[in-house]
């Protein structure tokens, strides 16, 4: 796993194969030390997971086993969402194109009948 900033409201978090072991929990917190845990999905036999629904901030996380043992190391990854104007910005823009696809087609329709 490896340091991350996320916009888009999603965060794809990966690792390599780890040693047998029957439960796998990952564990995301607001500390370094994970003493304020706000997630800890239990995983079976992934190598990786999607998480989103996080507010803006500095999360760390890592994987532990069954019995409180760390499995990897610990990852920082920051969440910063996108402005709502630009998010307004990019919806208009969108919604502009489709409204002129929409007309363009009816128009060339009527042209051909």
């Amino acid at each position: 796993m490896s340091d991350q900033k996320v916009s888009e409201g999603y965060i794809g978090l990966s690792w390599k194969q780890l040693p047998e072991v029957t439960a796998v929990q990952l564990q995301v917190g607001l500390d370094a030390g994970l003493e304020q845990v706000v997630r800890s999905p239990v995983l079976t036999g992934q190598q990786q997971v999607h998480l989103s629904g996080f507010a803006d901030g500095v999360y760390f996380a890592r994987l532990v086993d069954g019995s409180g043992g760390v499995l990897s190391n610990t990852v920082r990854f920051e969440v910063e969402h996108r402005p709502l104007r630009a998010a307004s910005l990019l919806f208009a823009i969108g919604a502009a194109l489709f409204c002129f696809l929409v007309i363009t087609l009816f128009r060339f329709a009527r042209s051909d009948s």
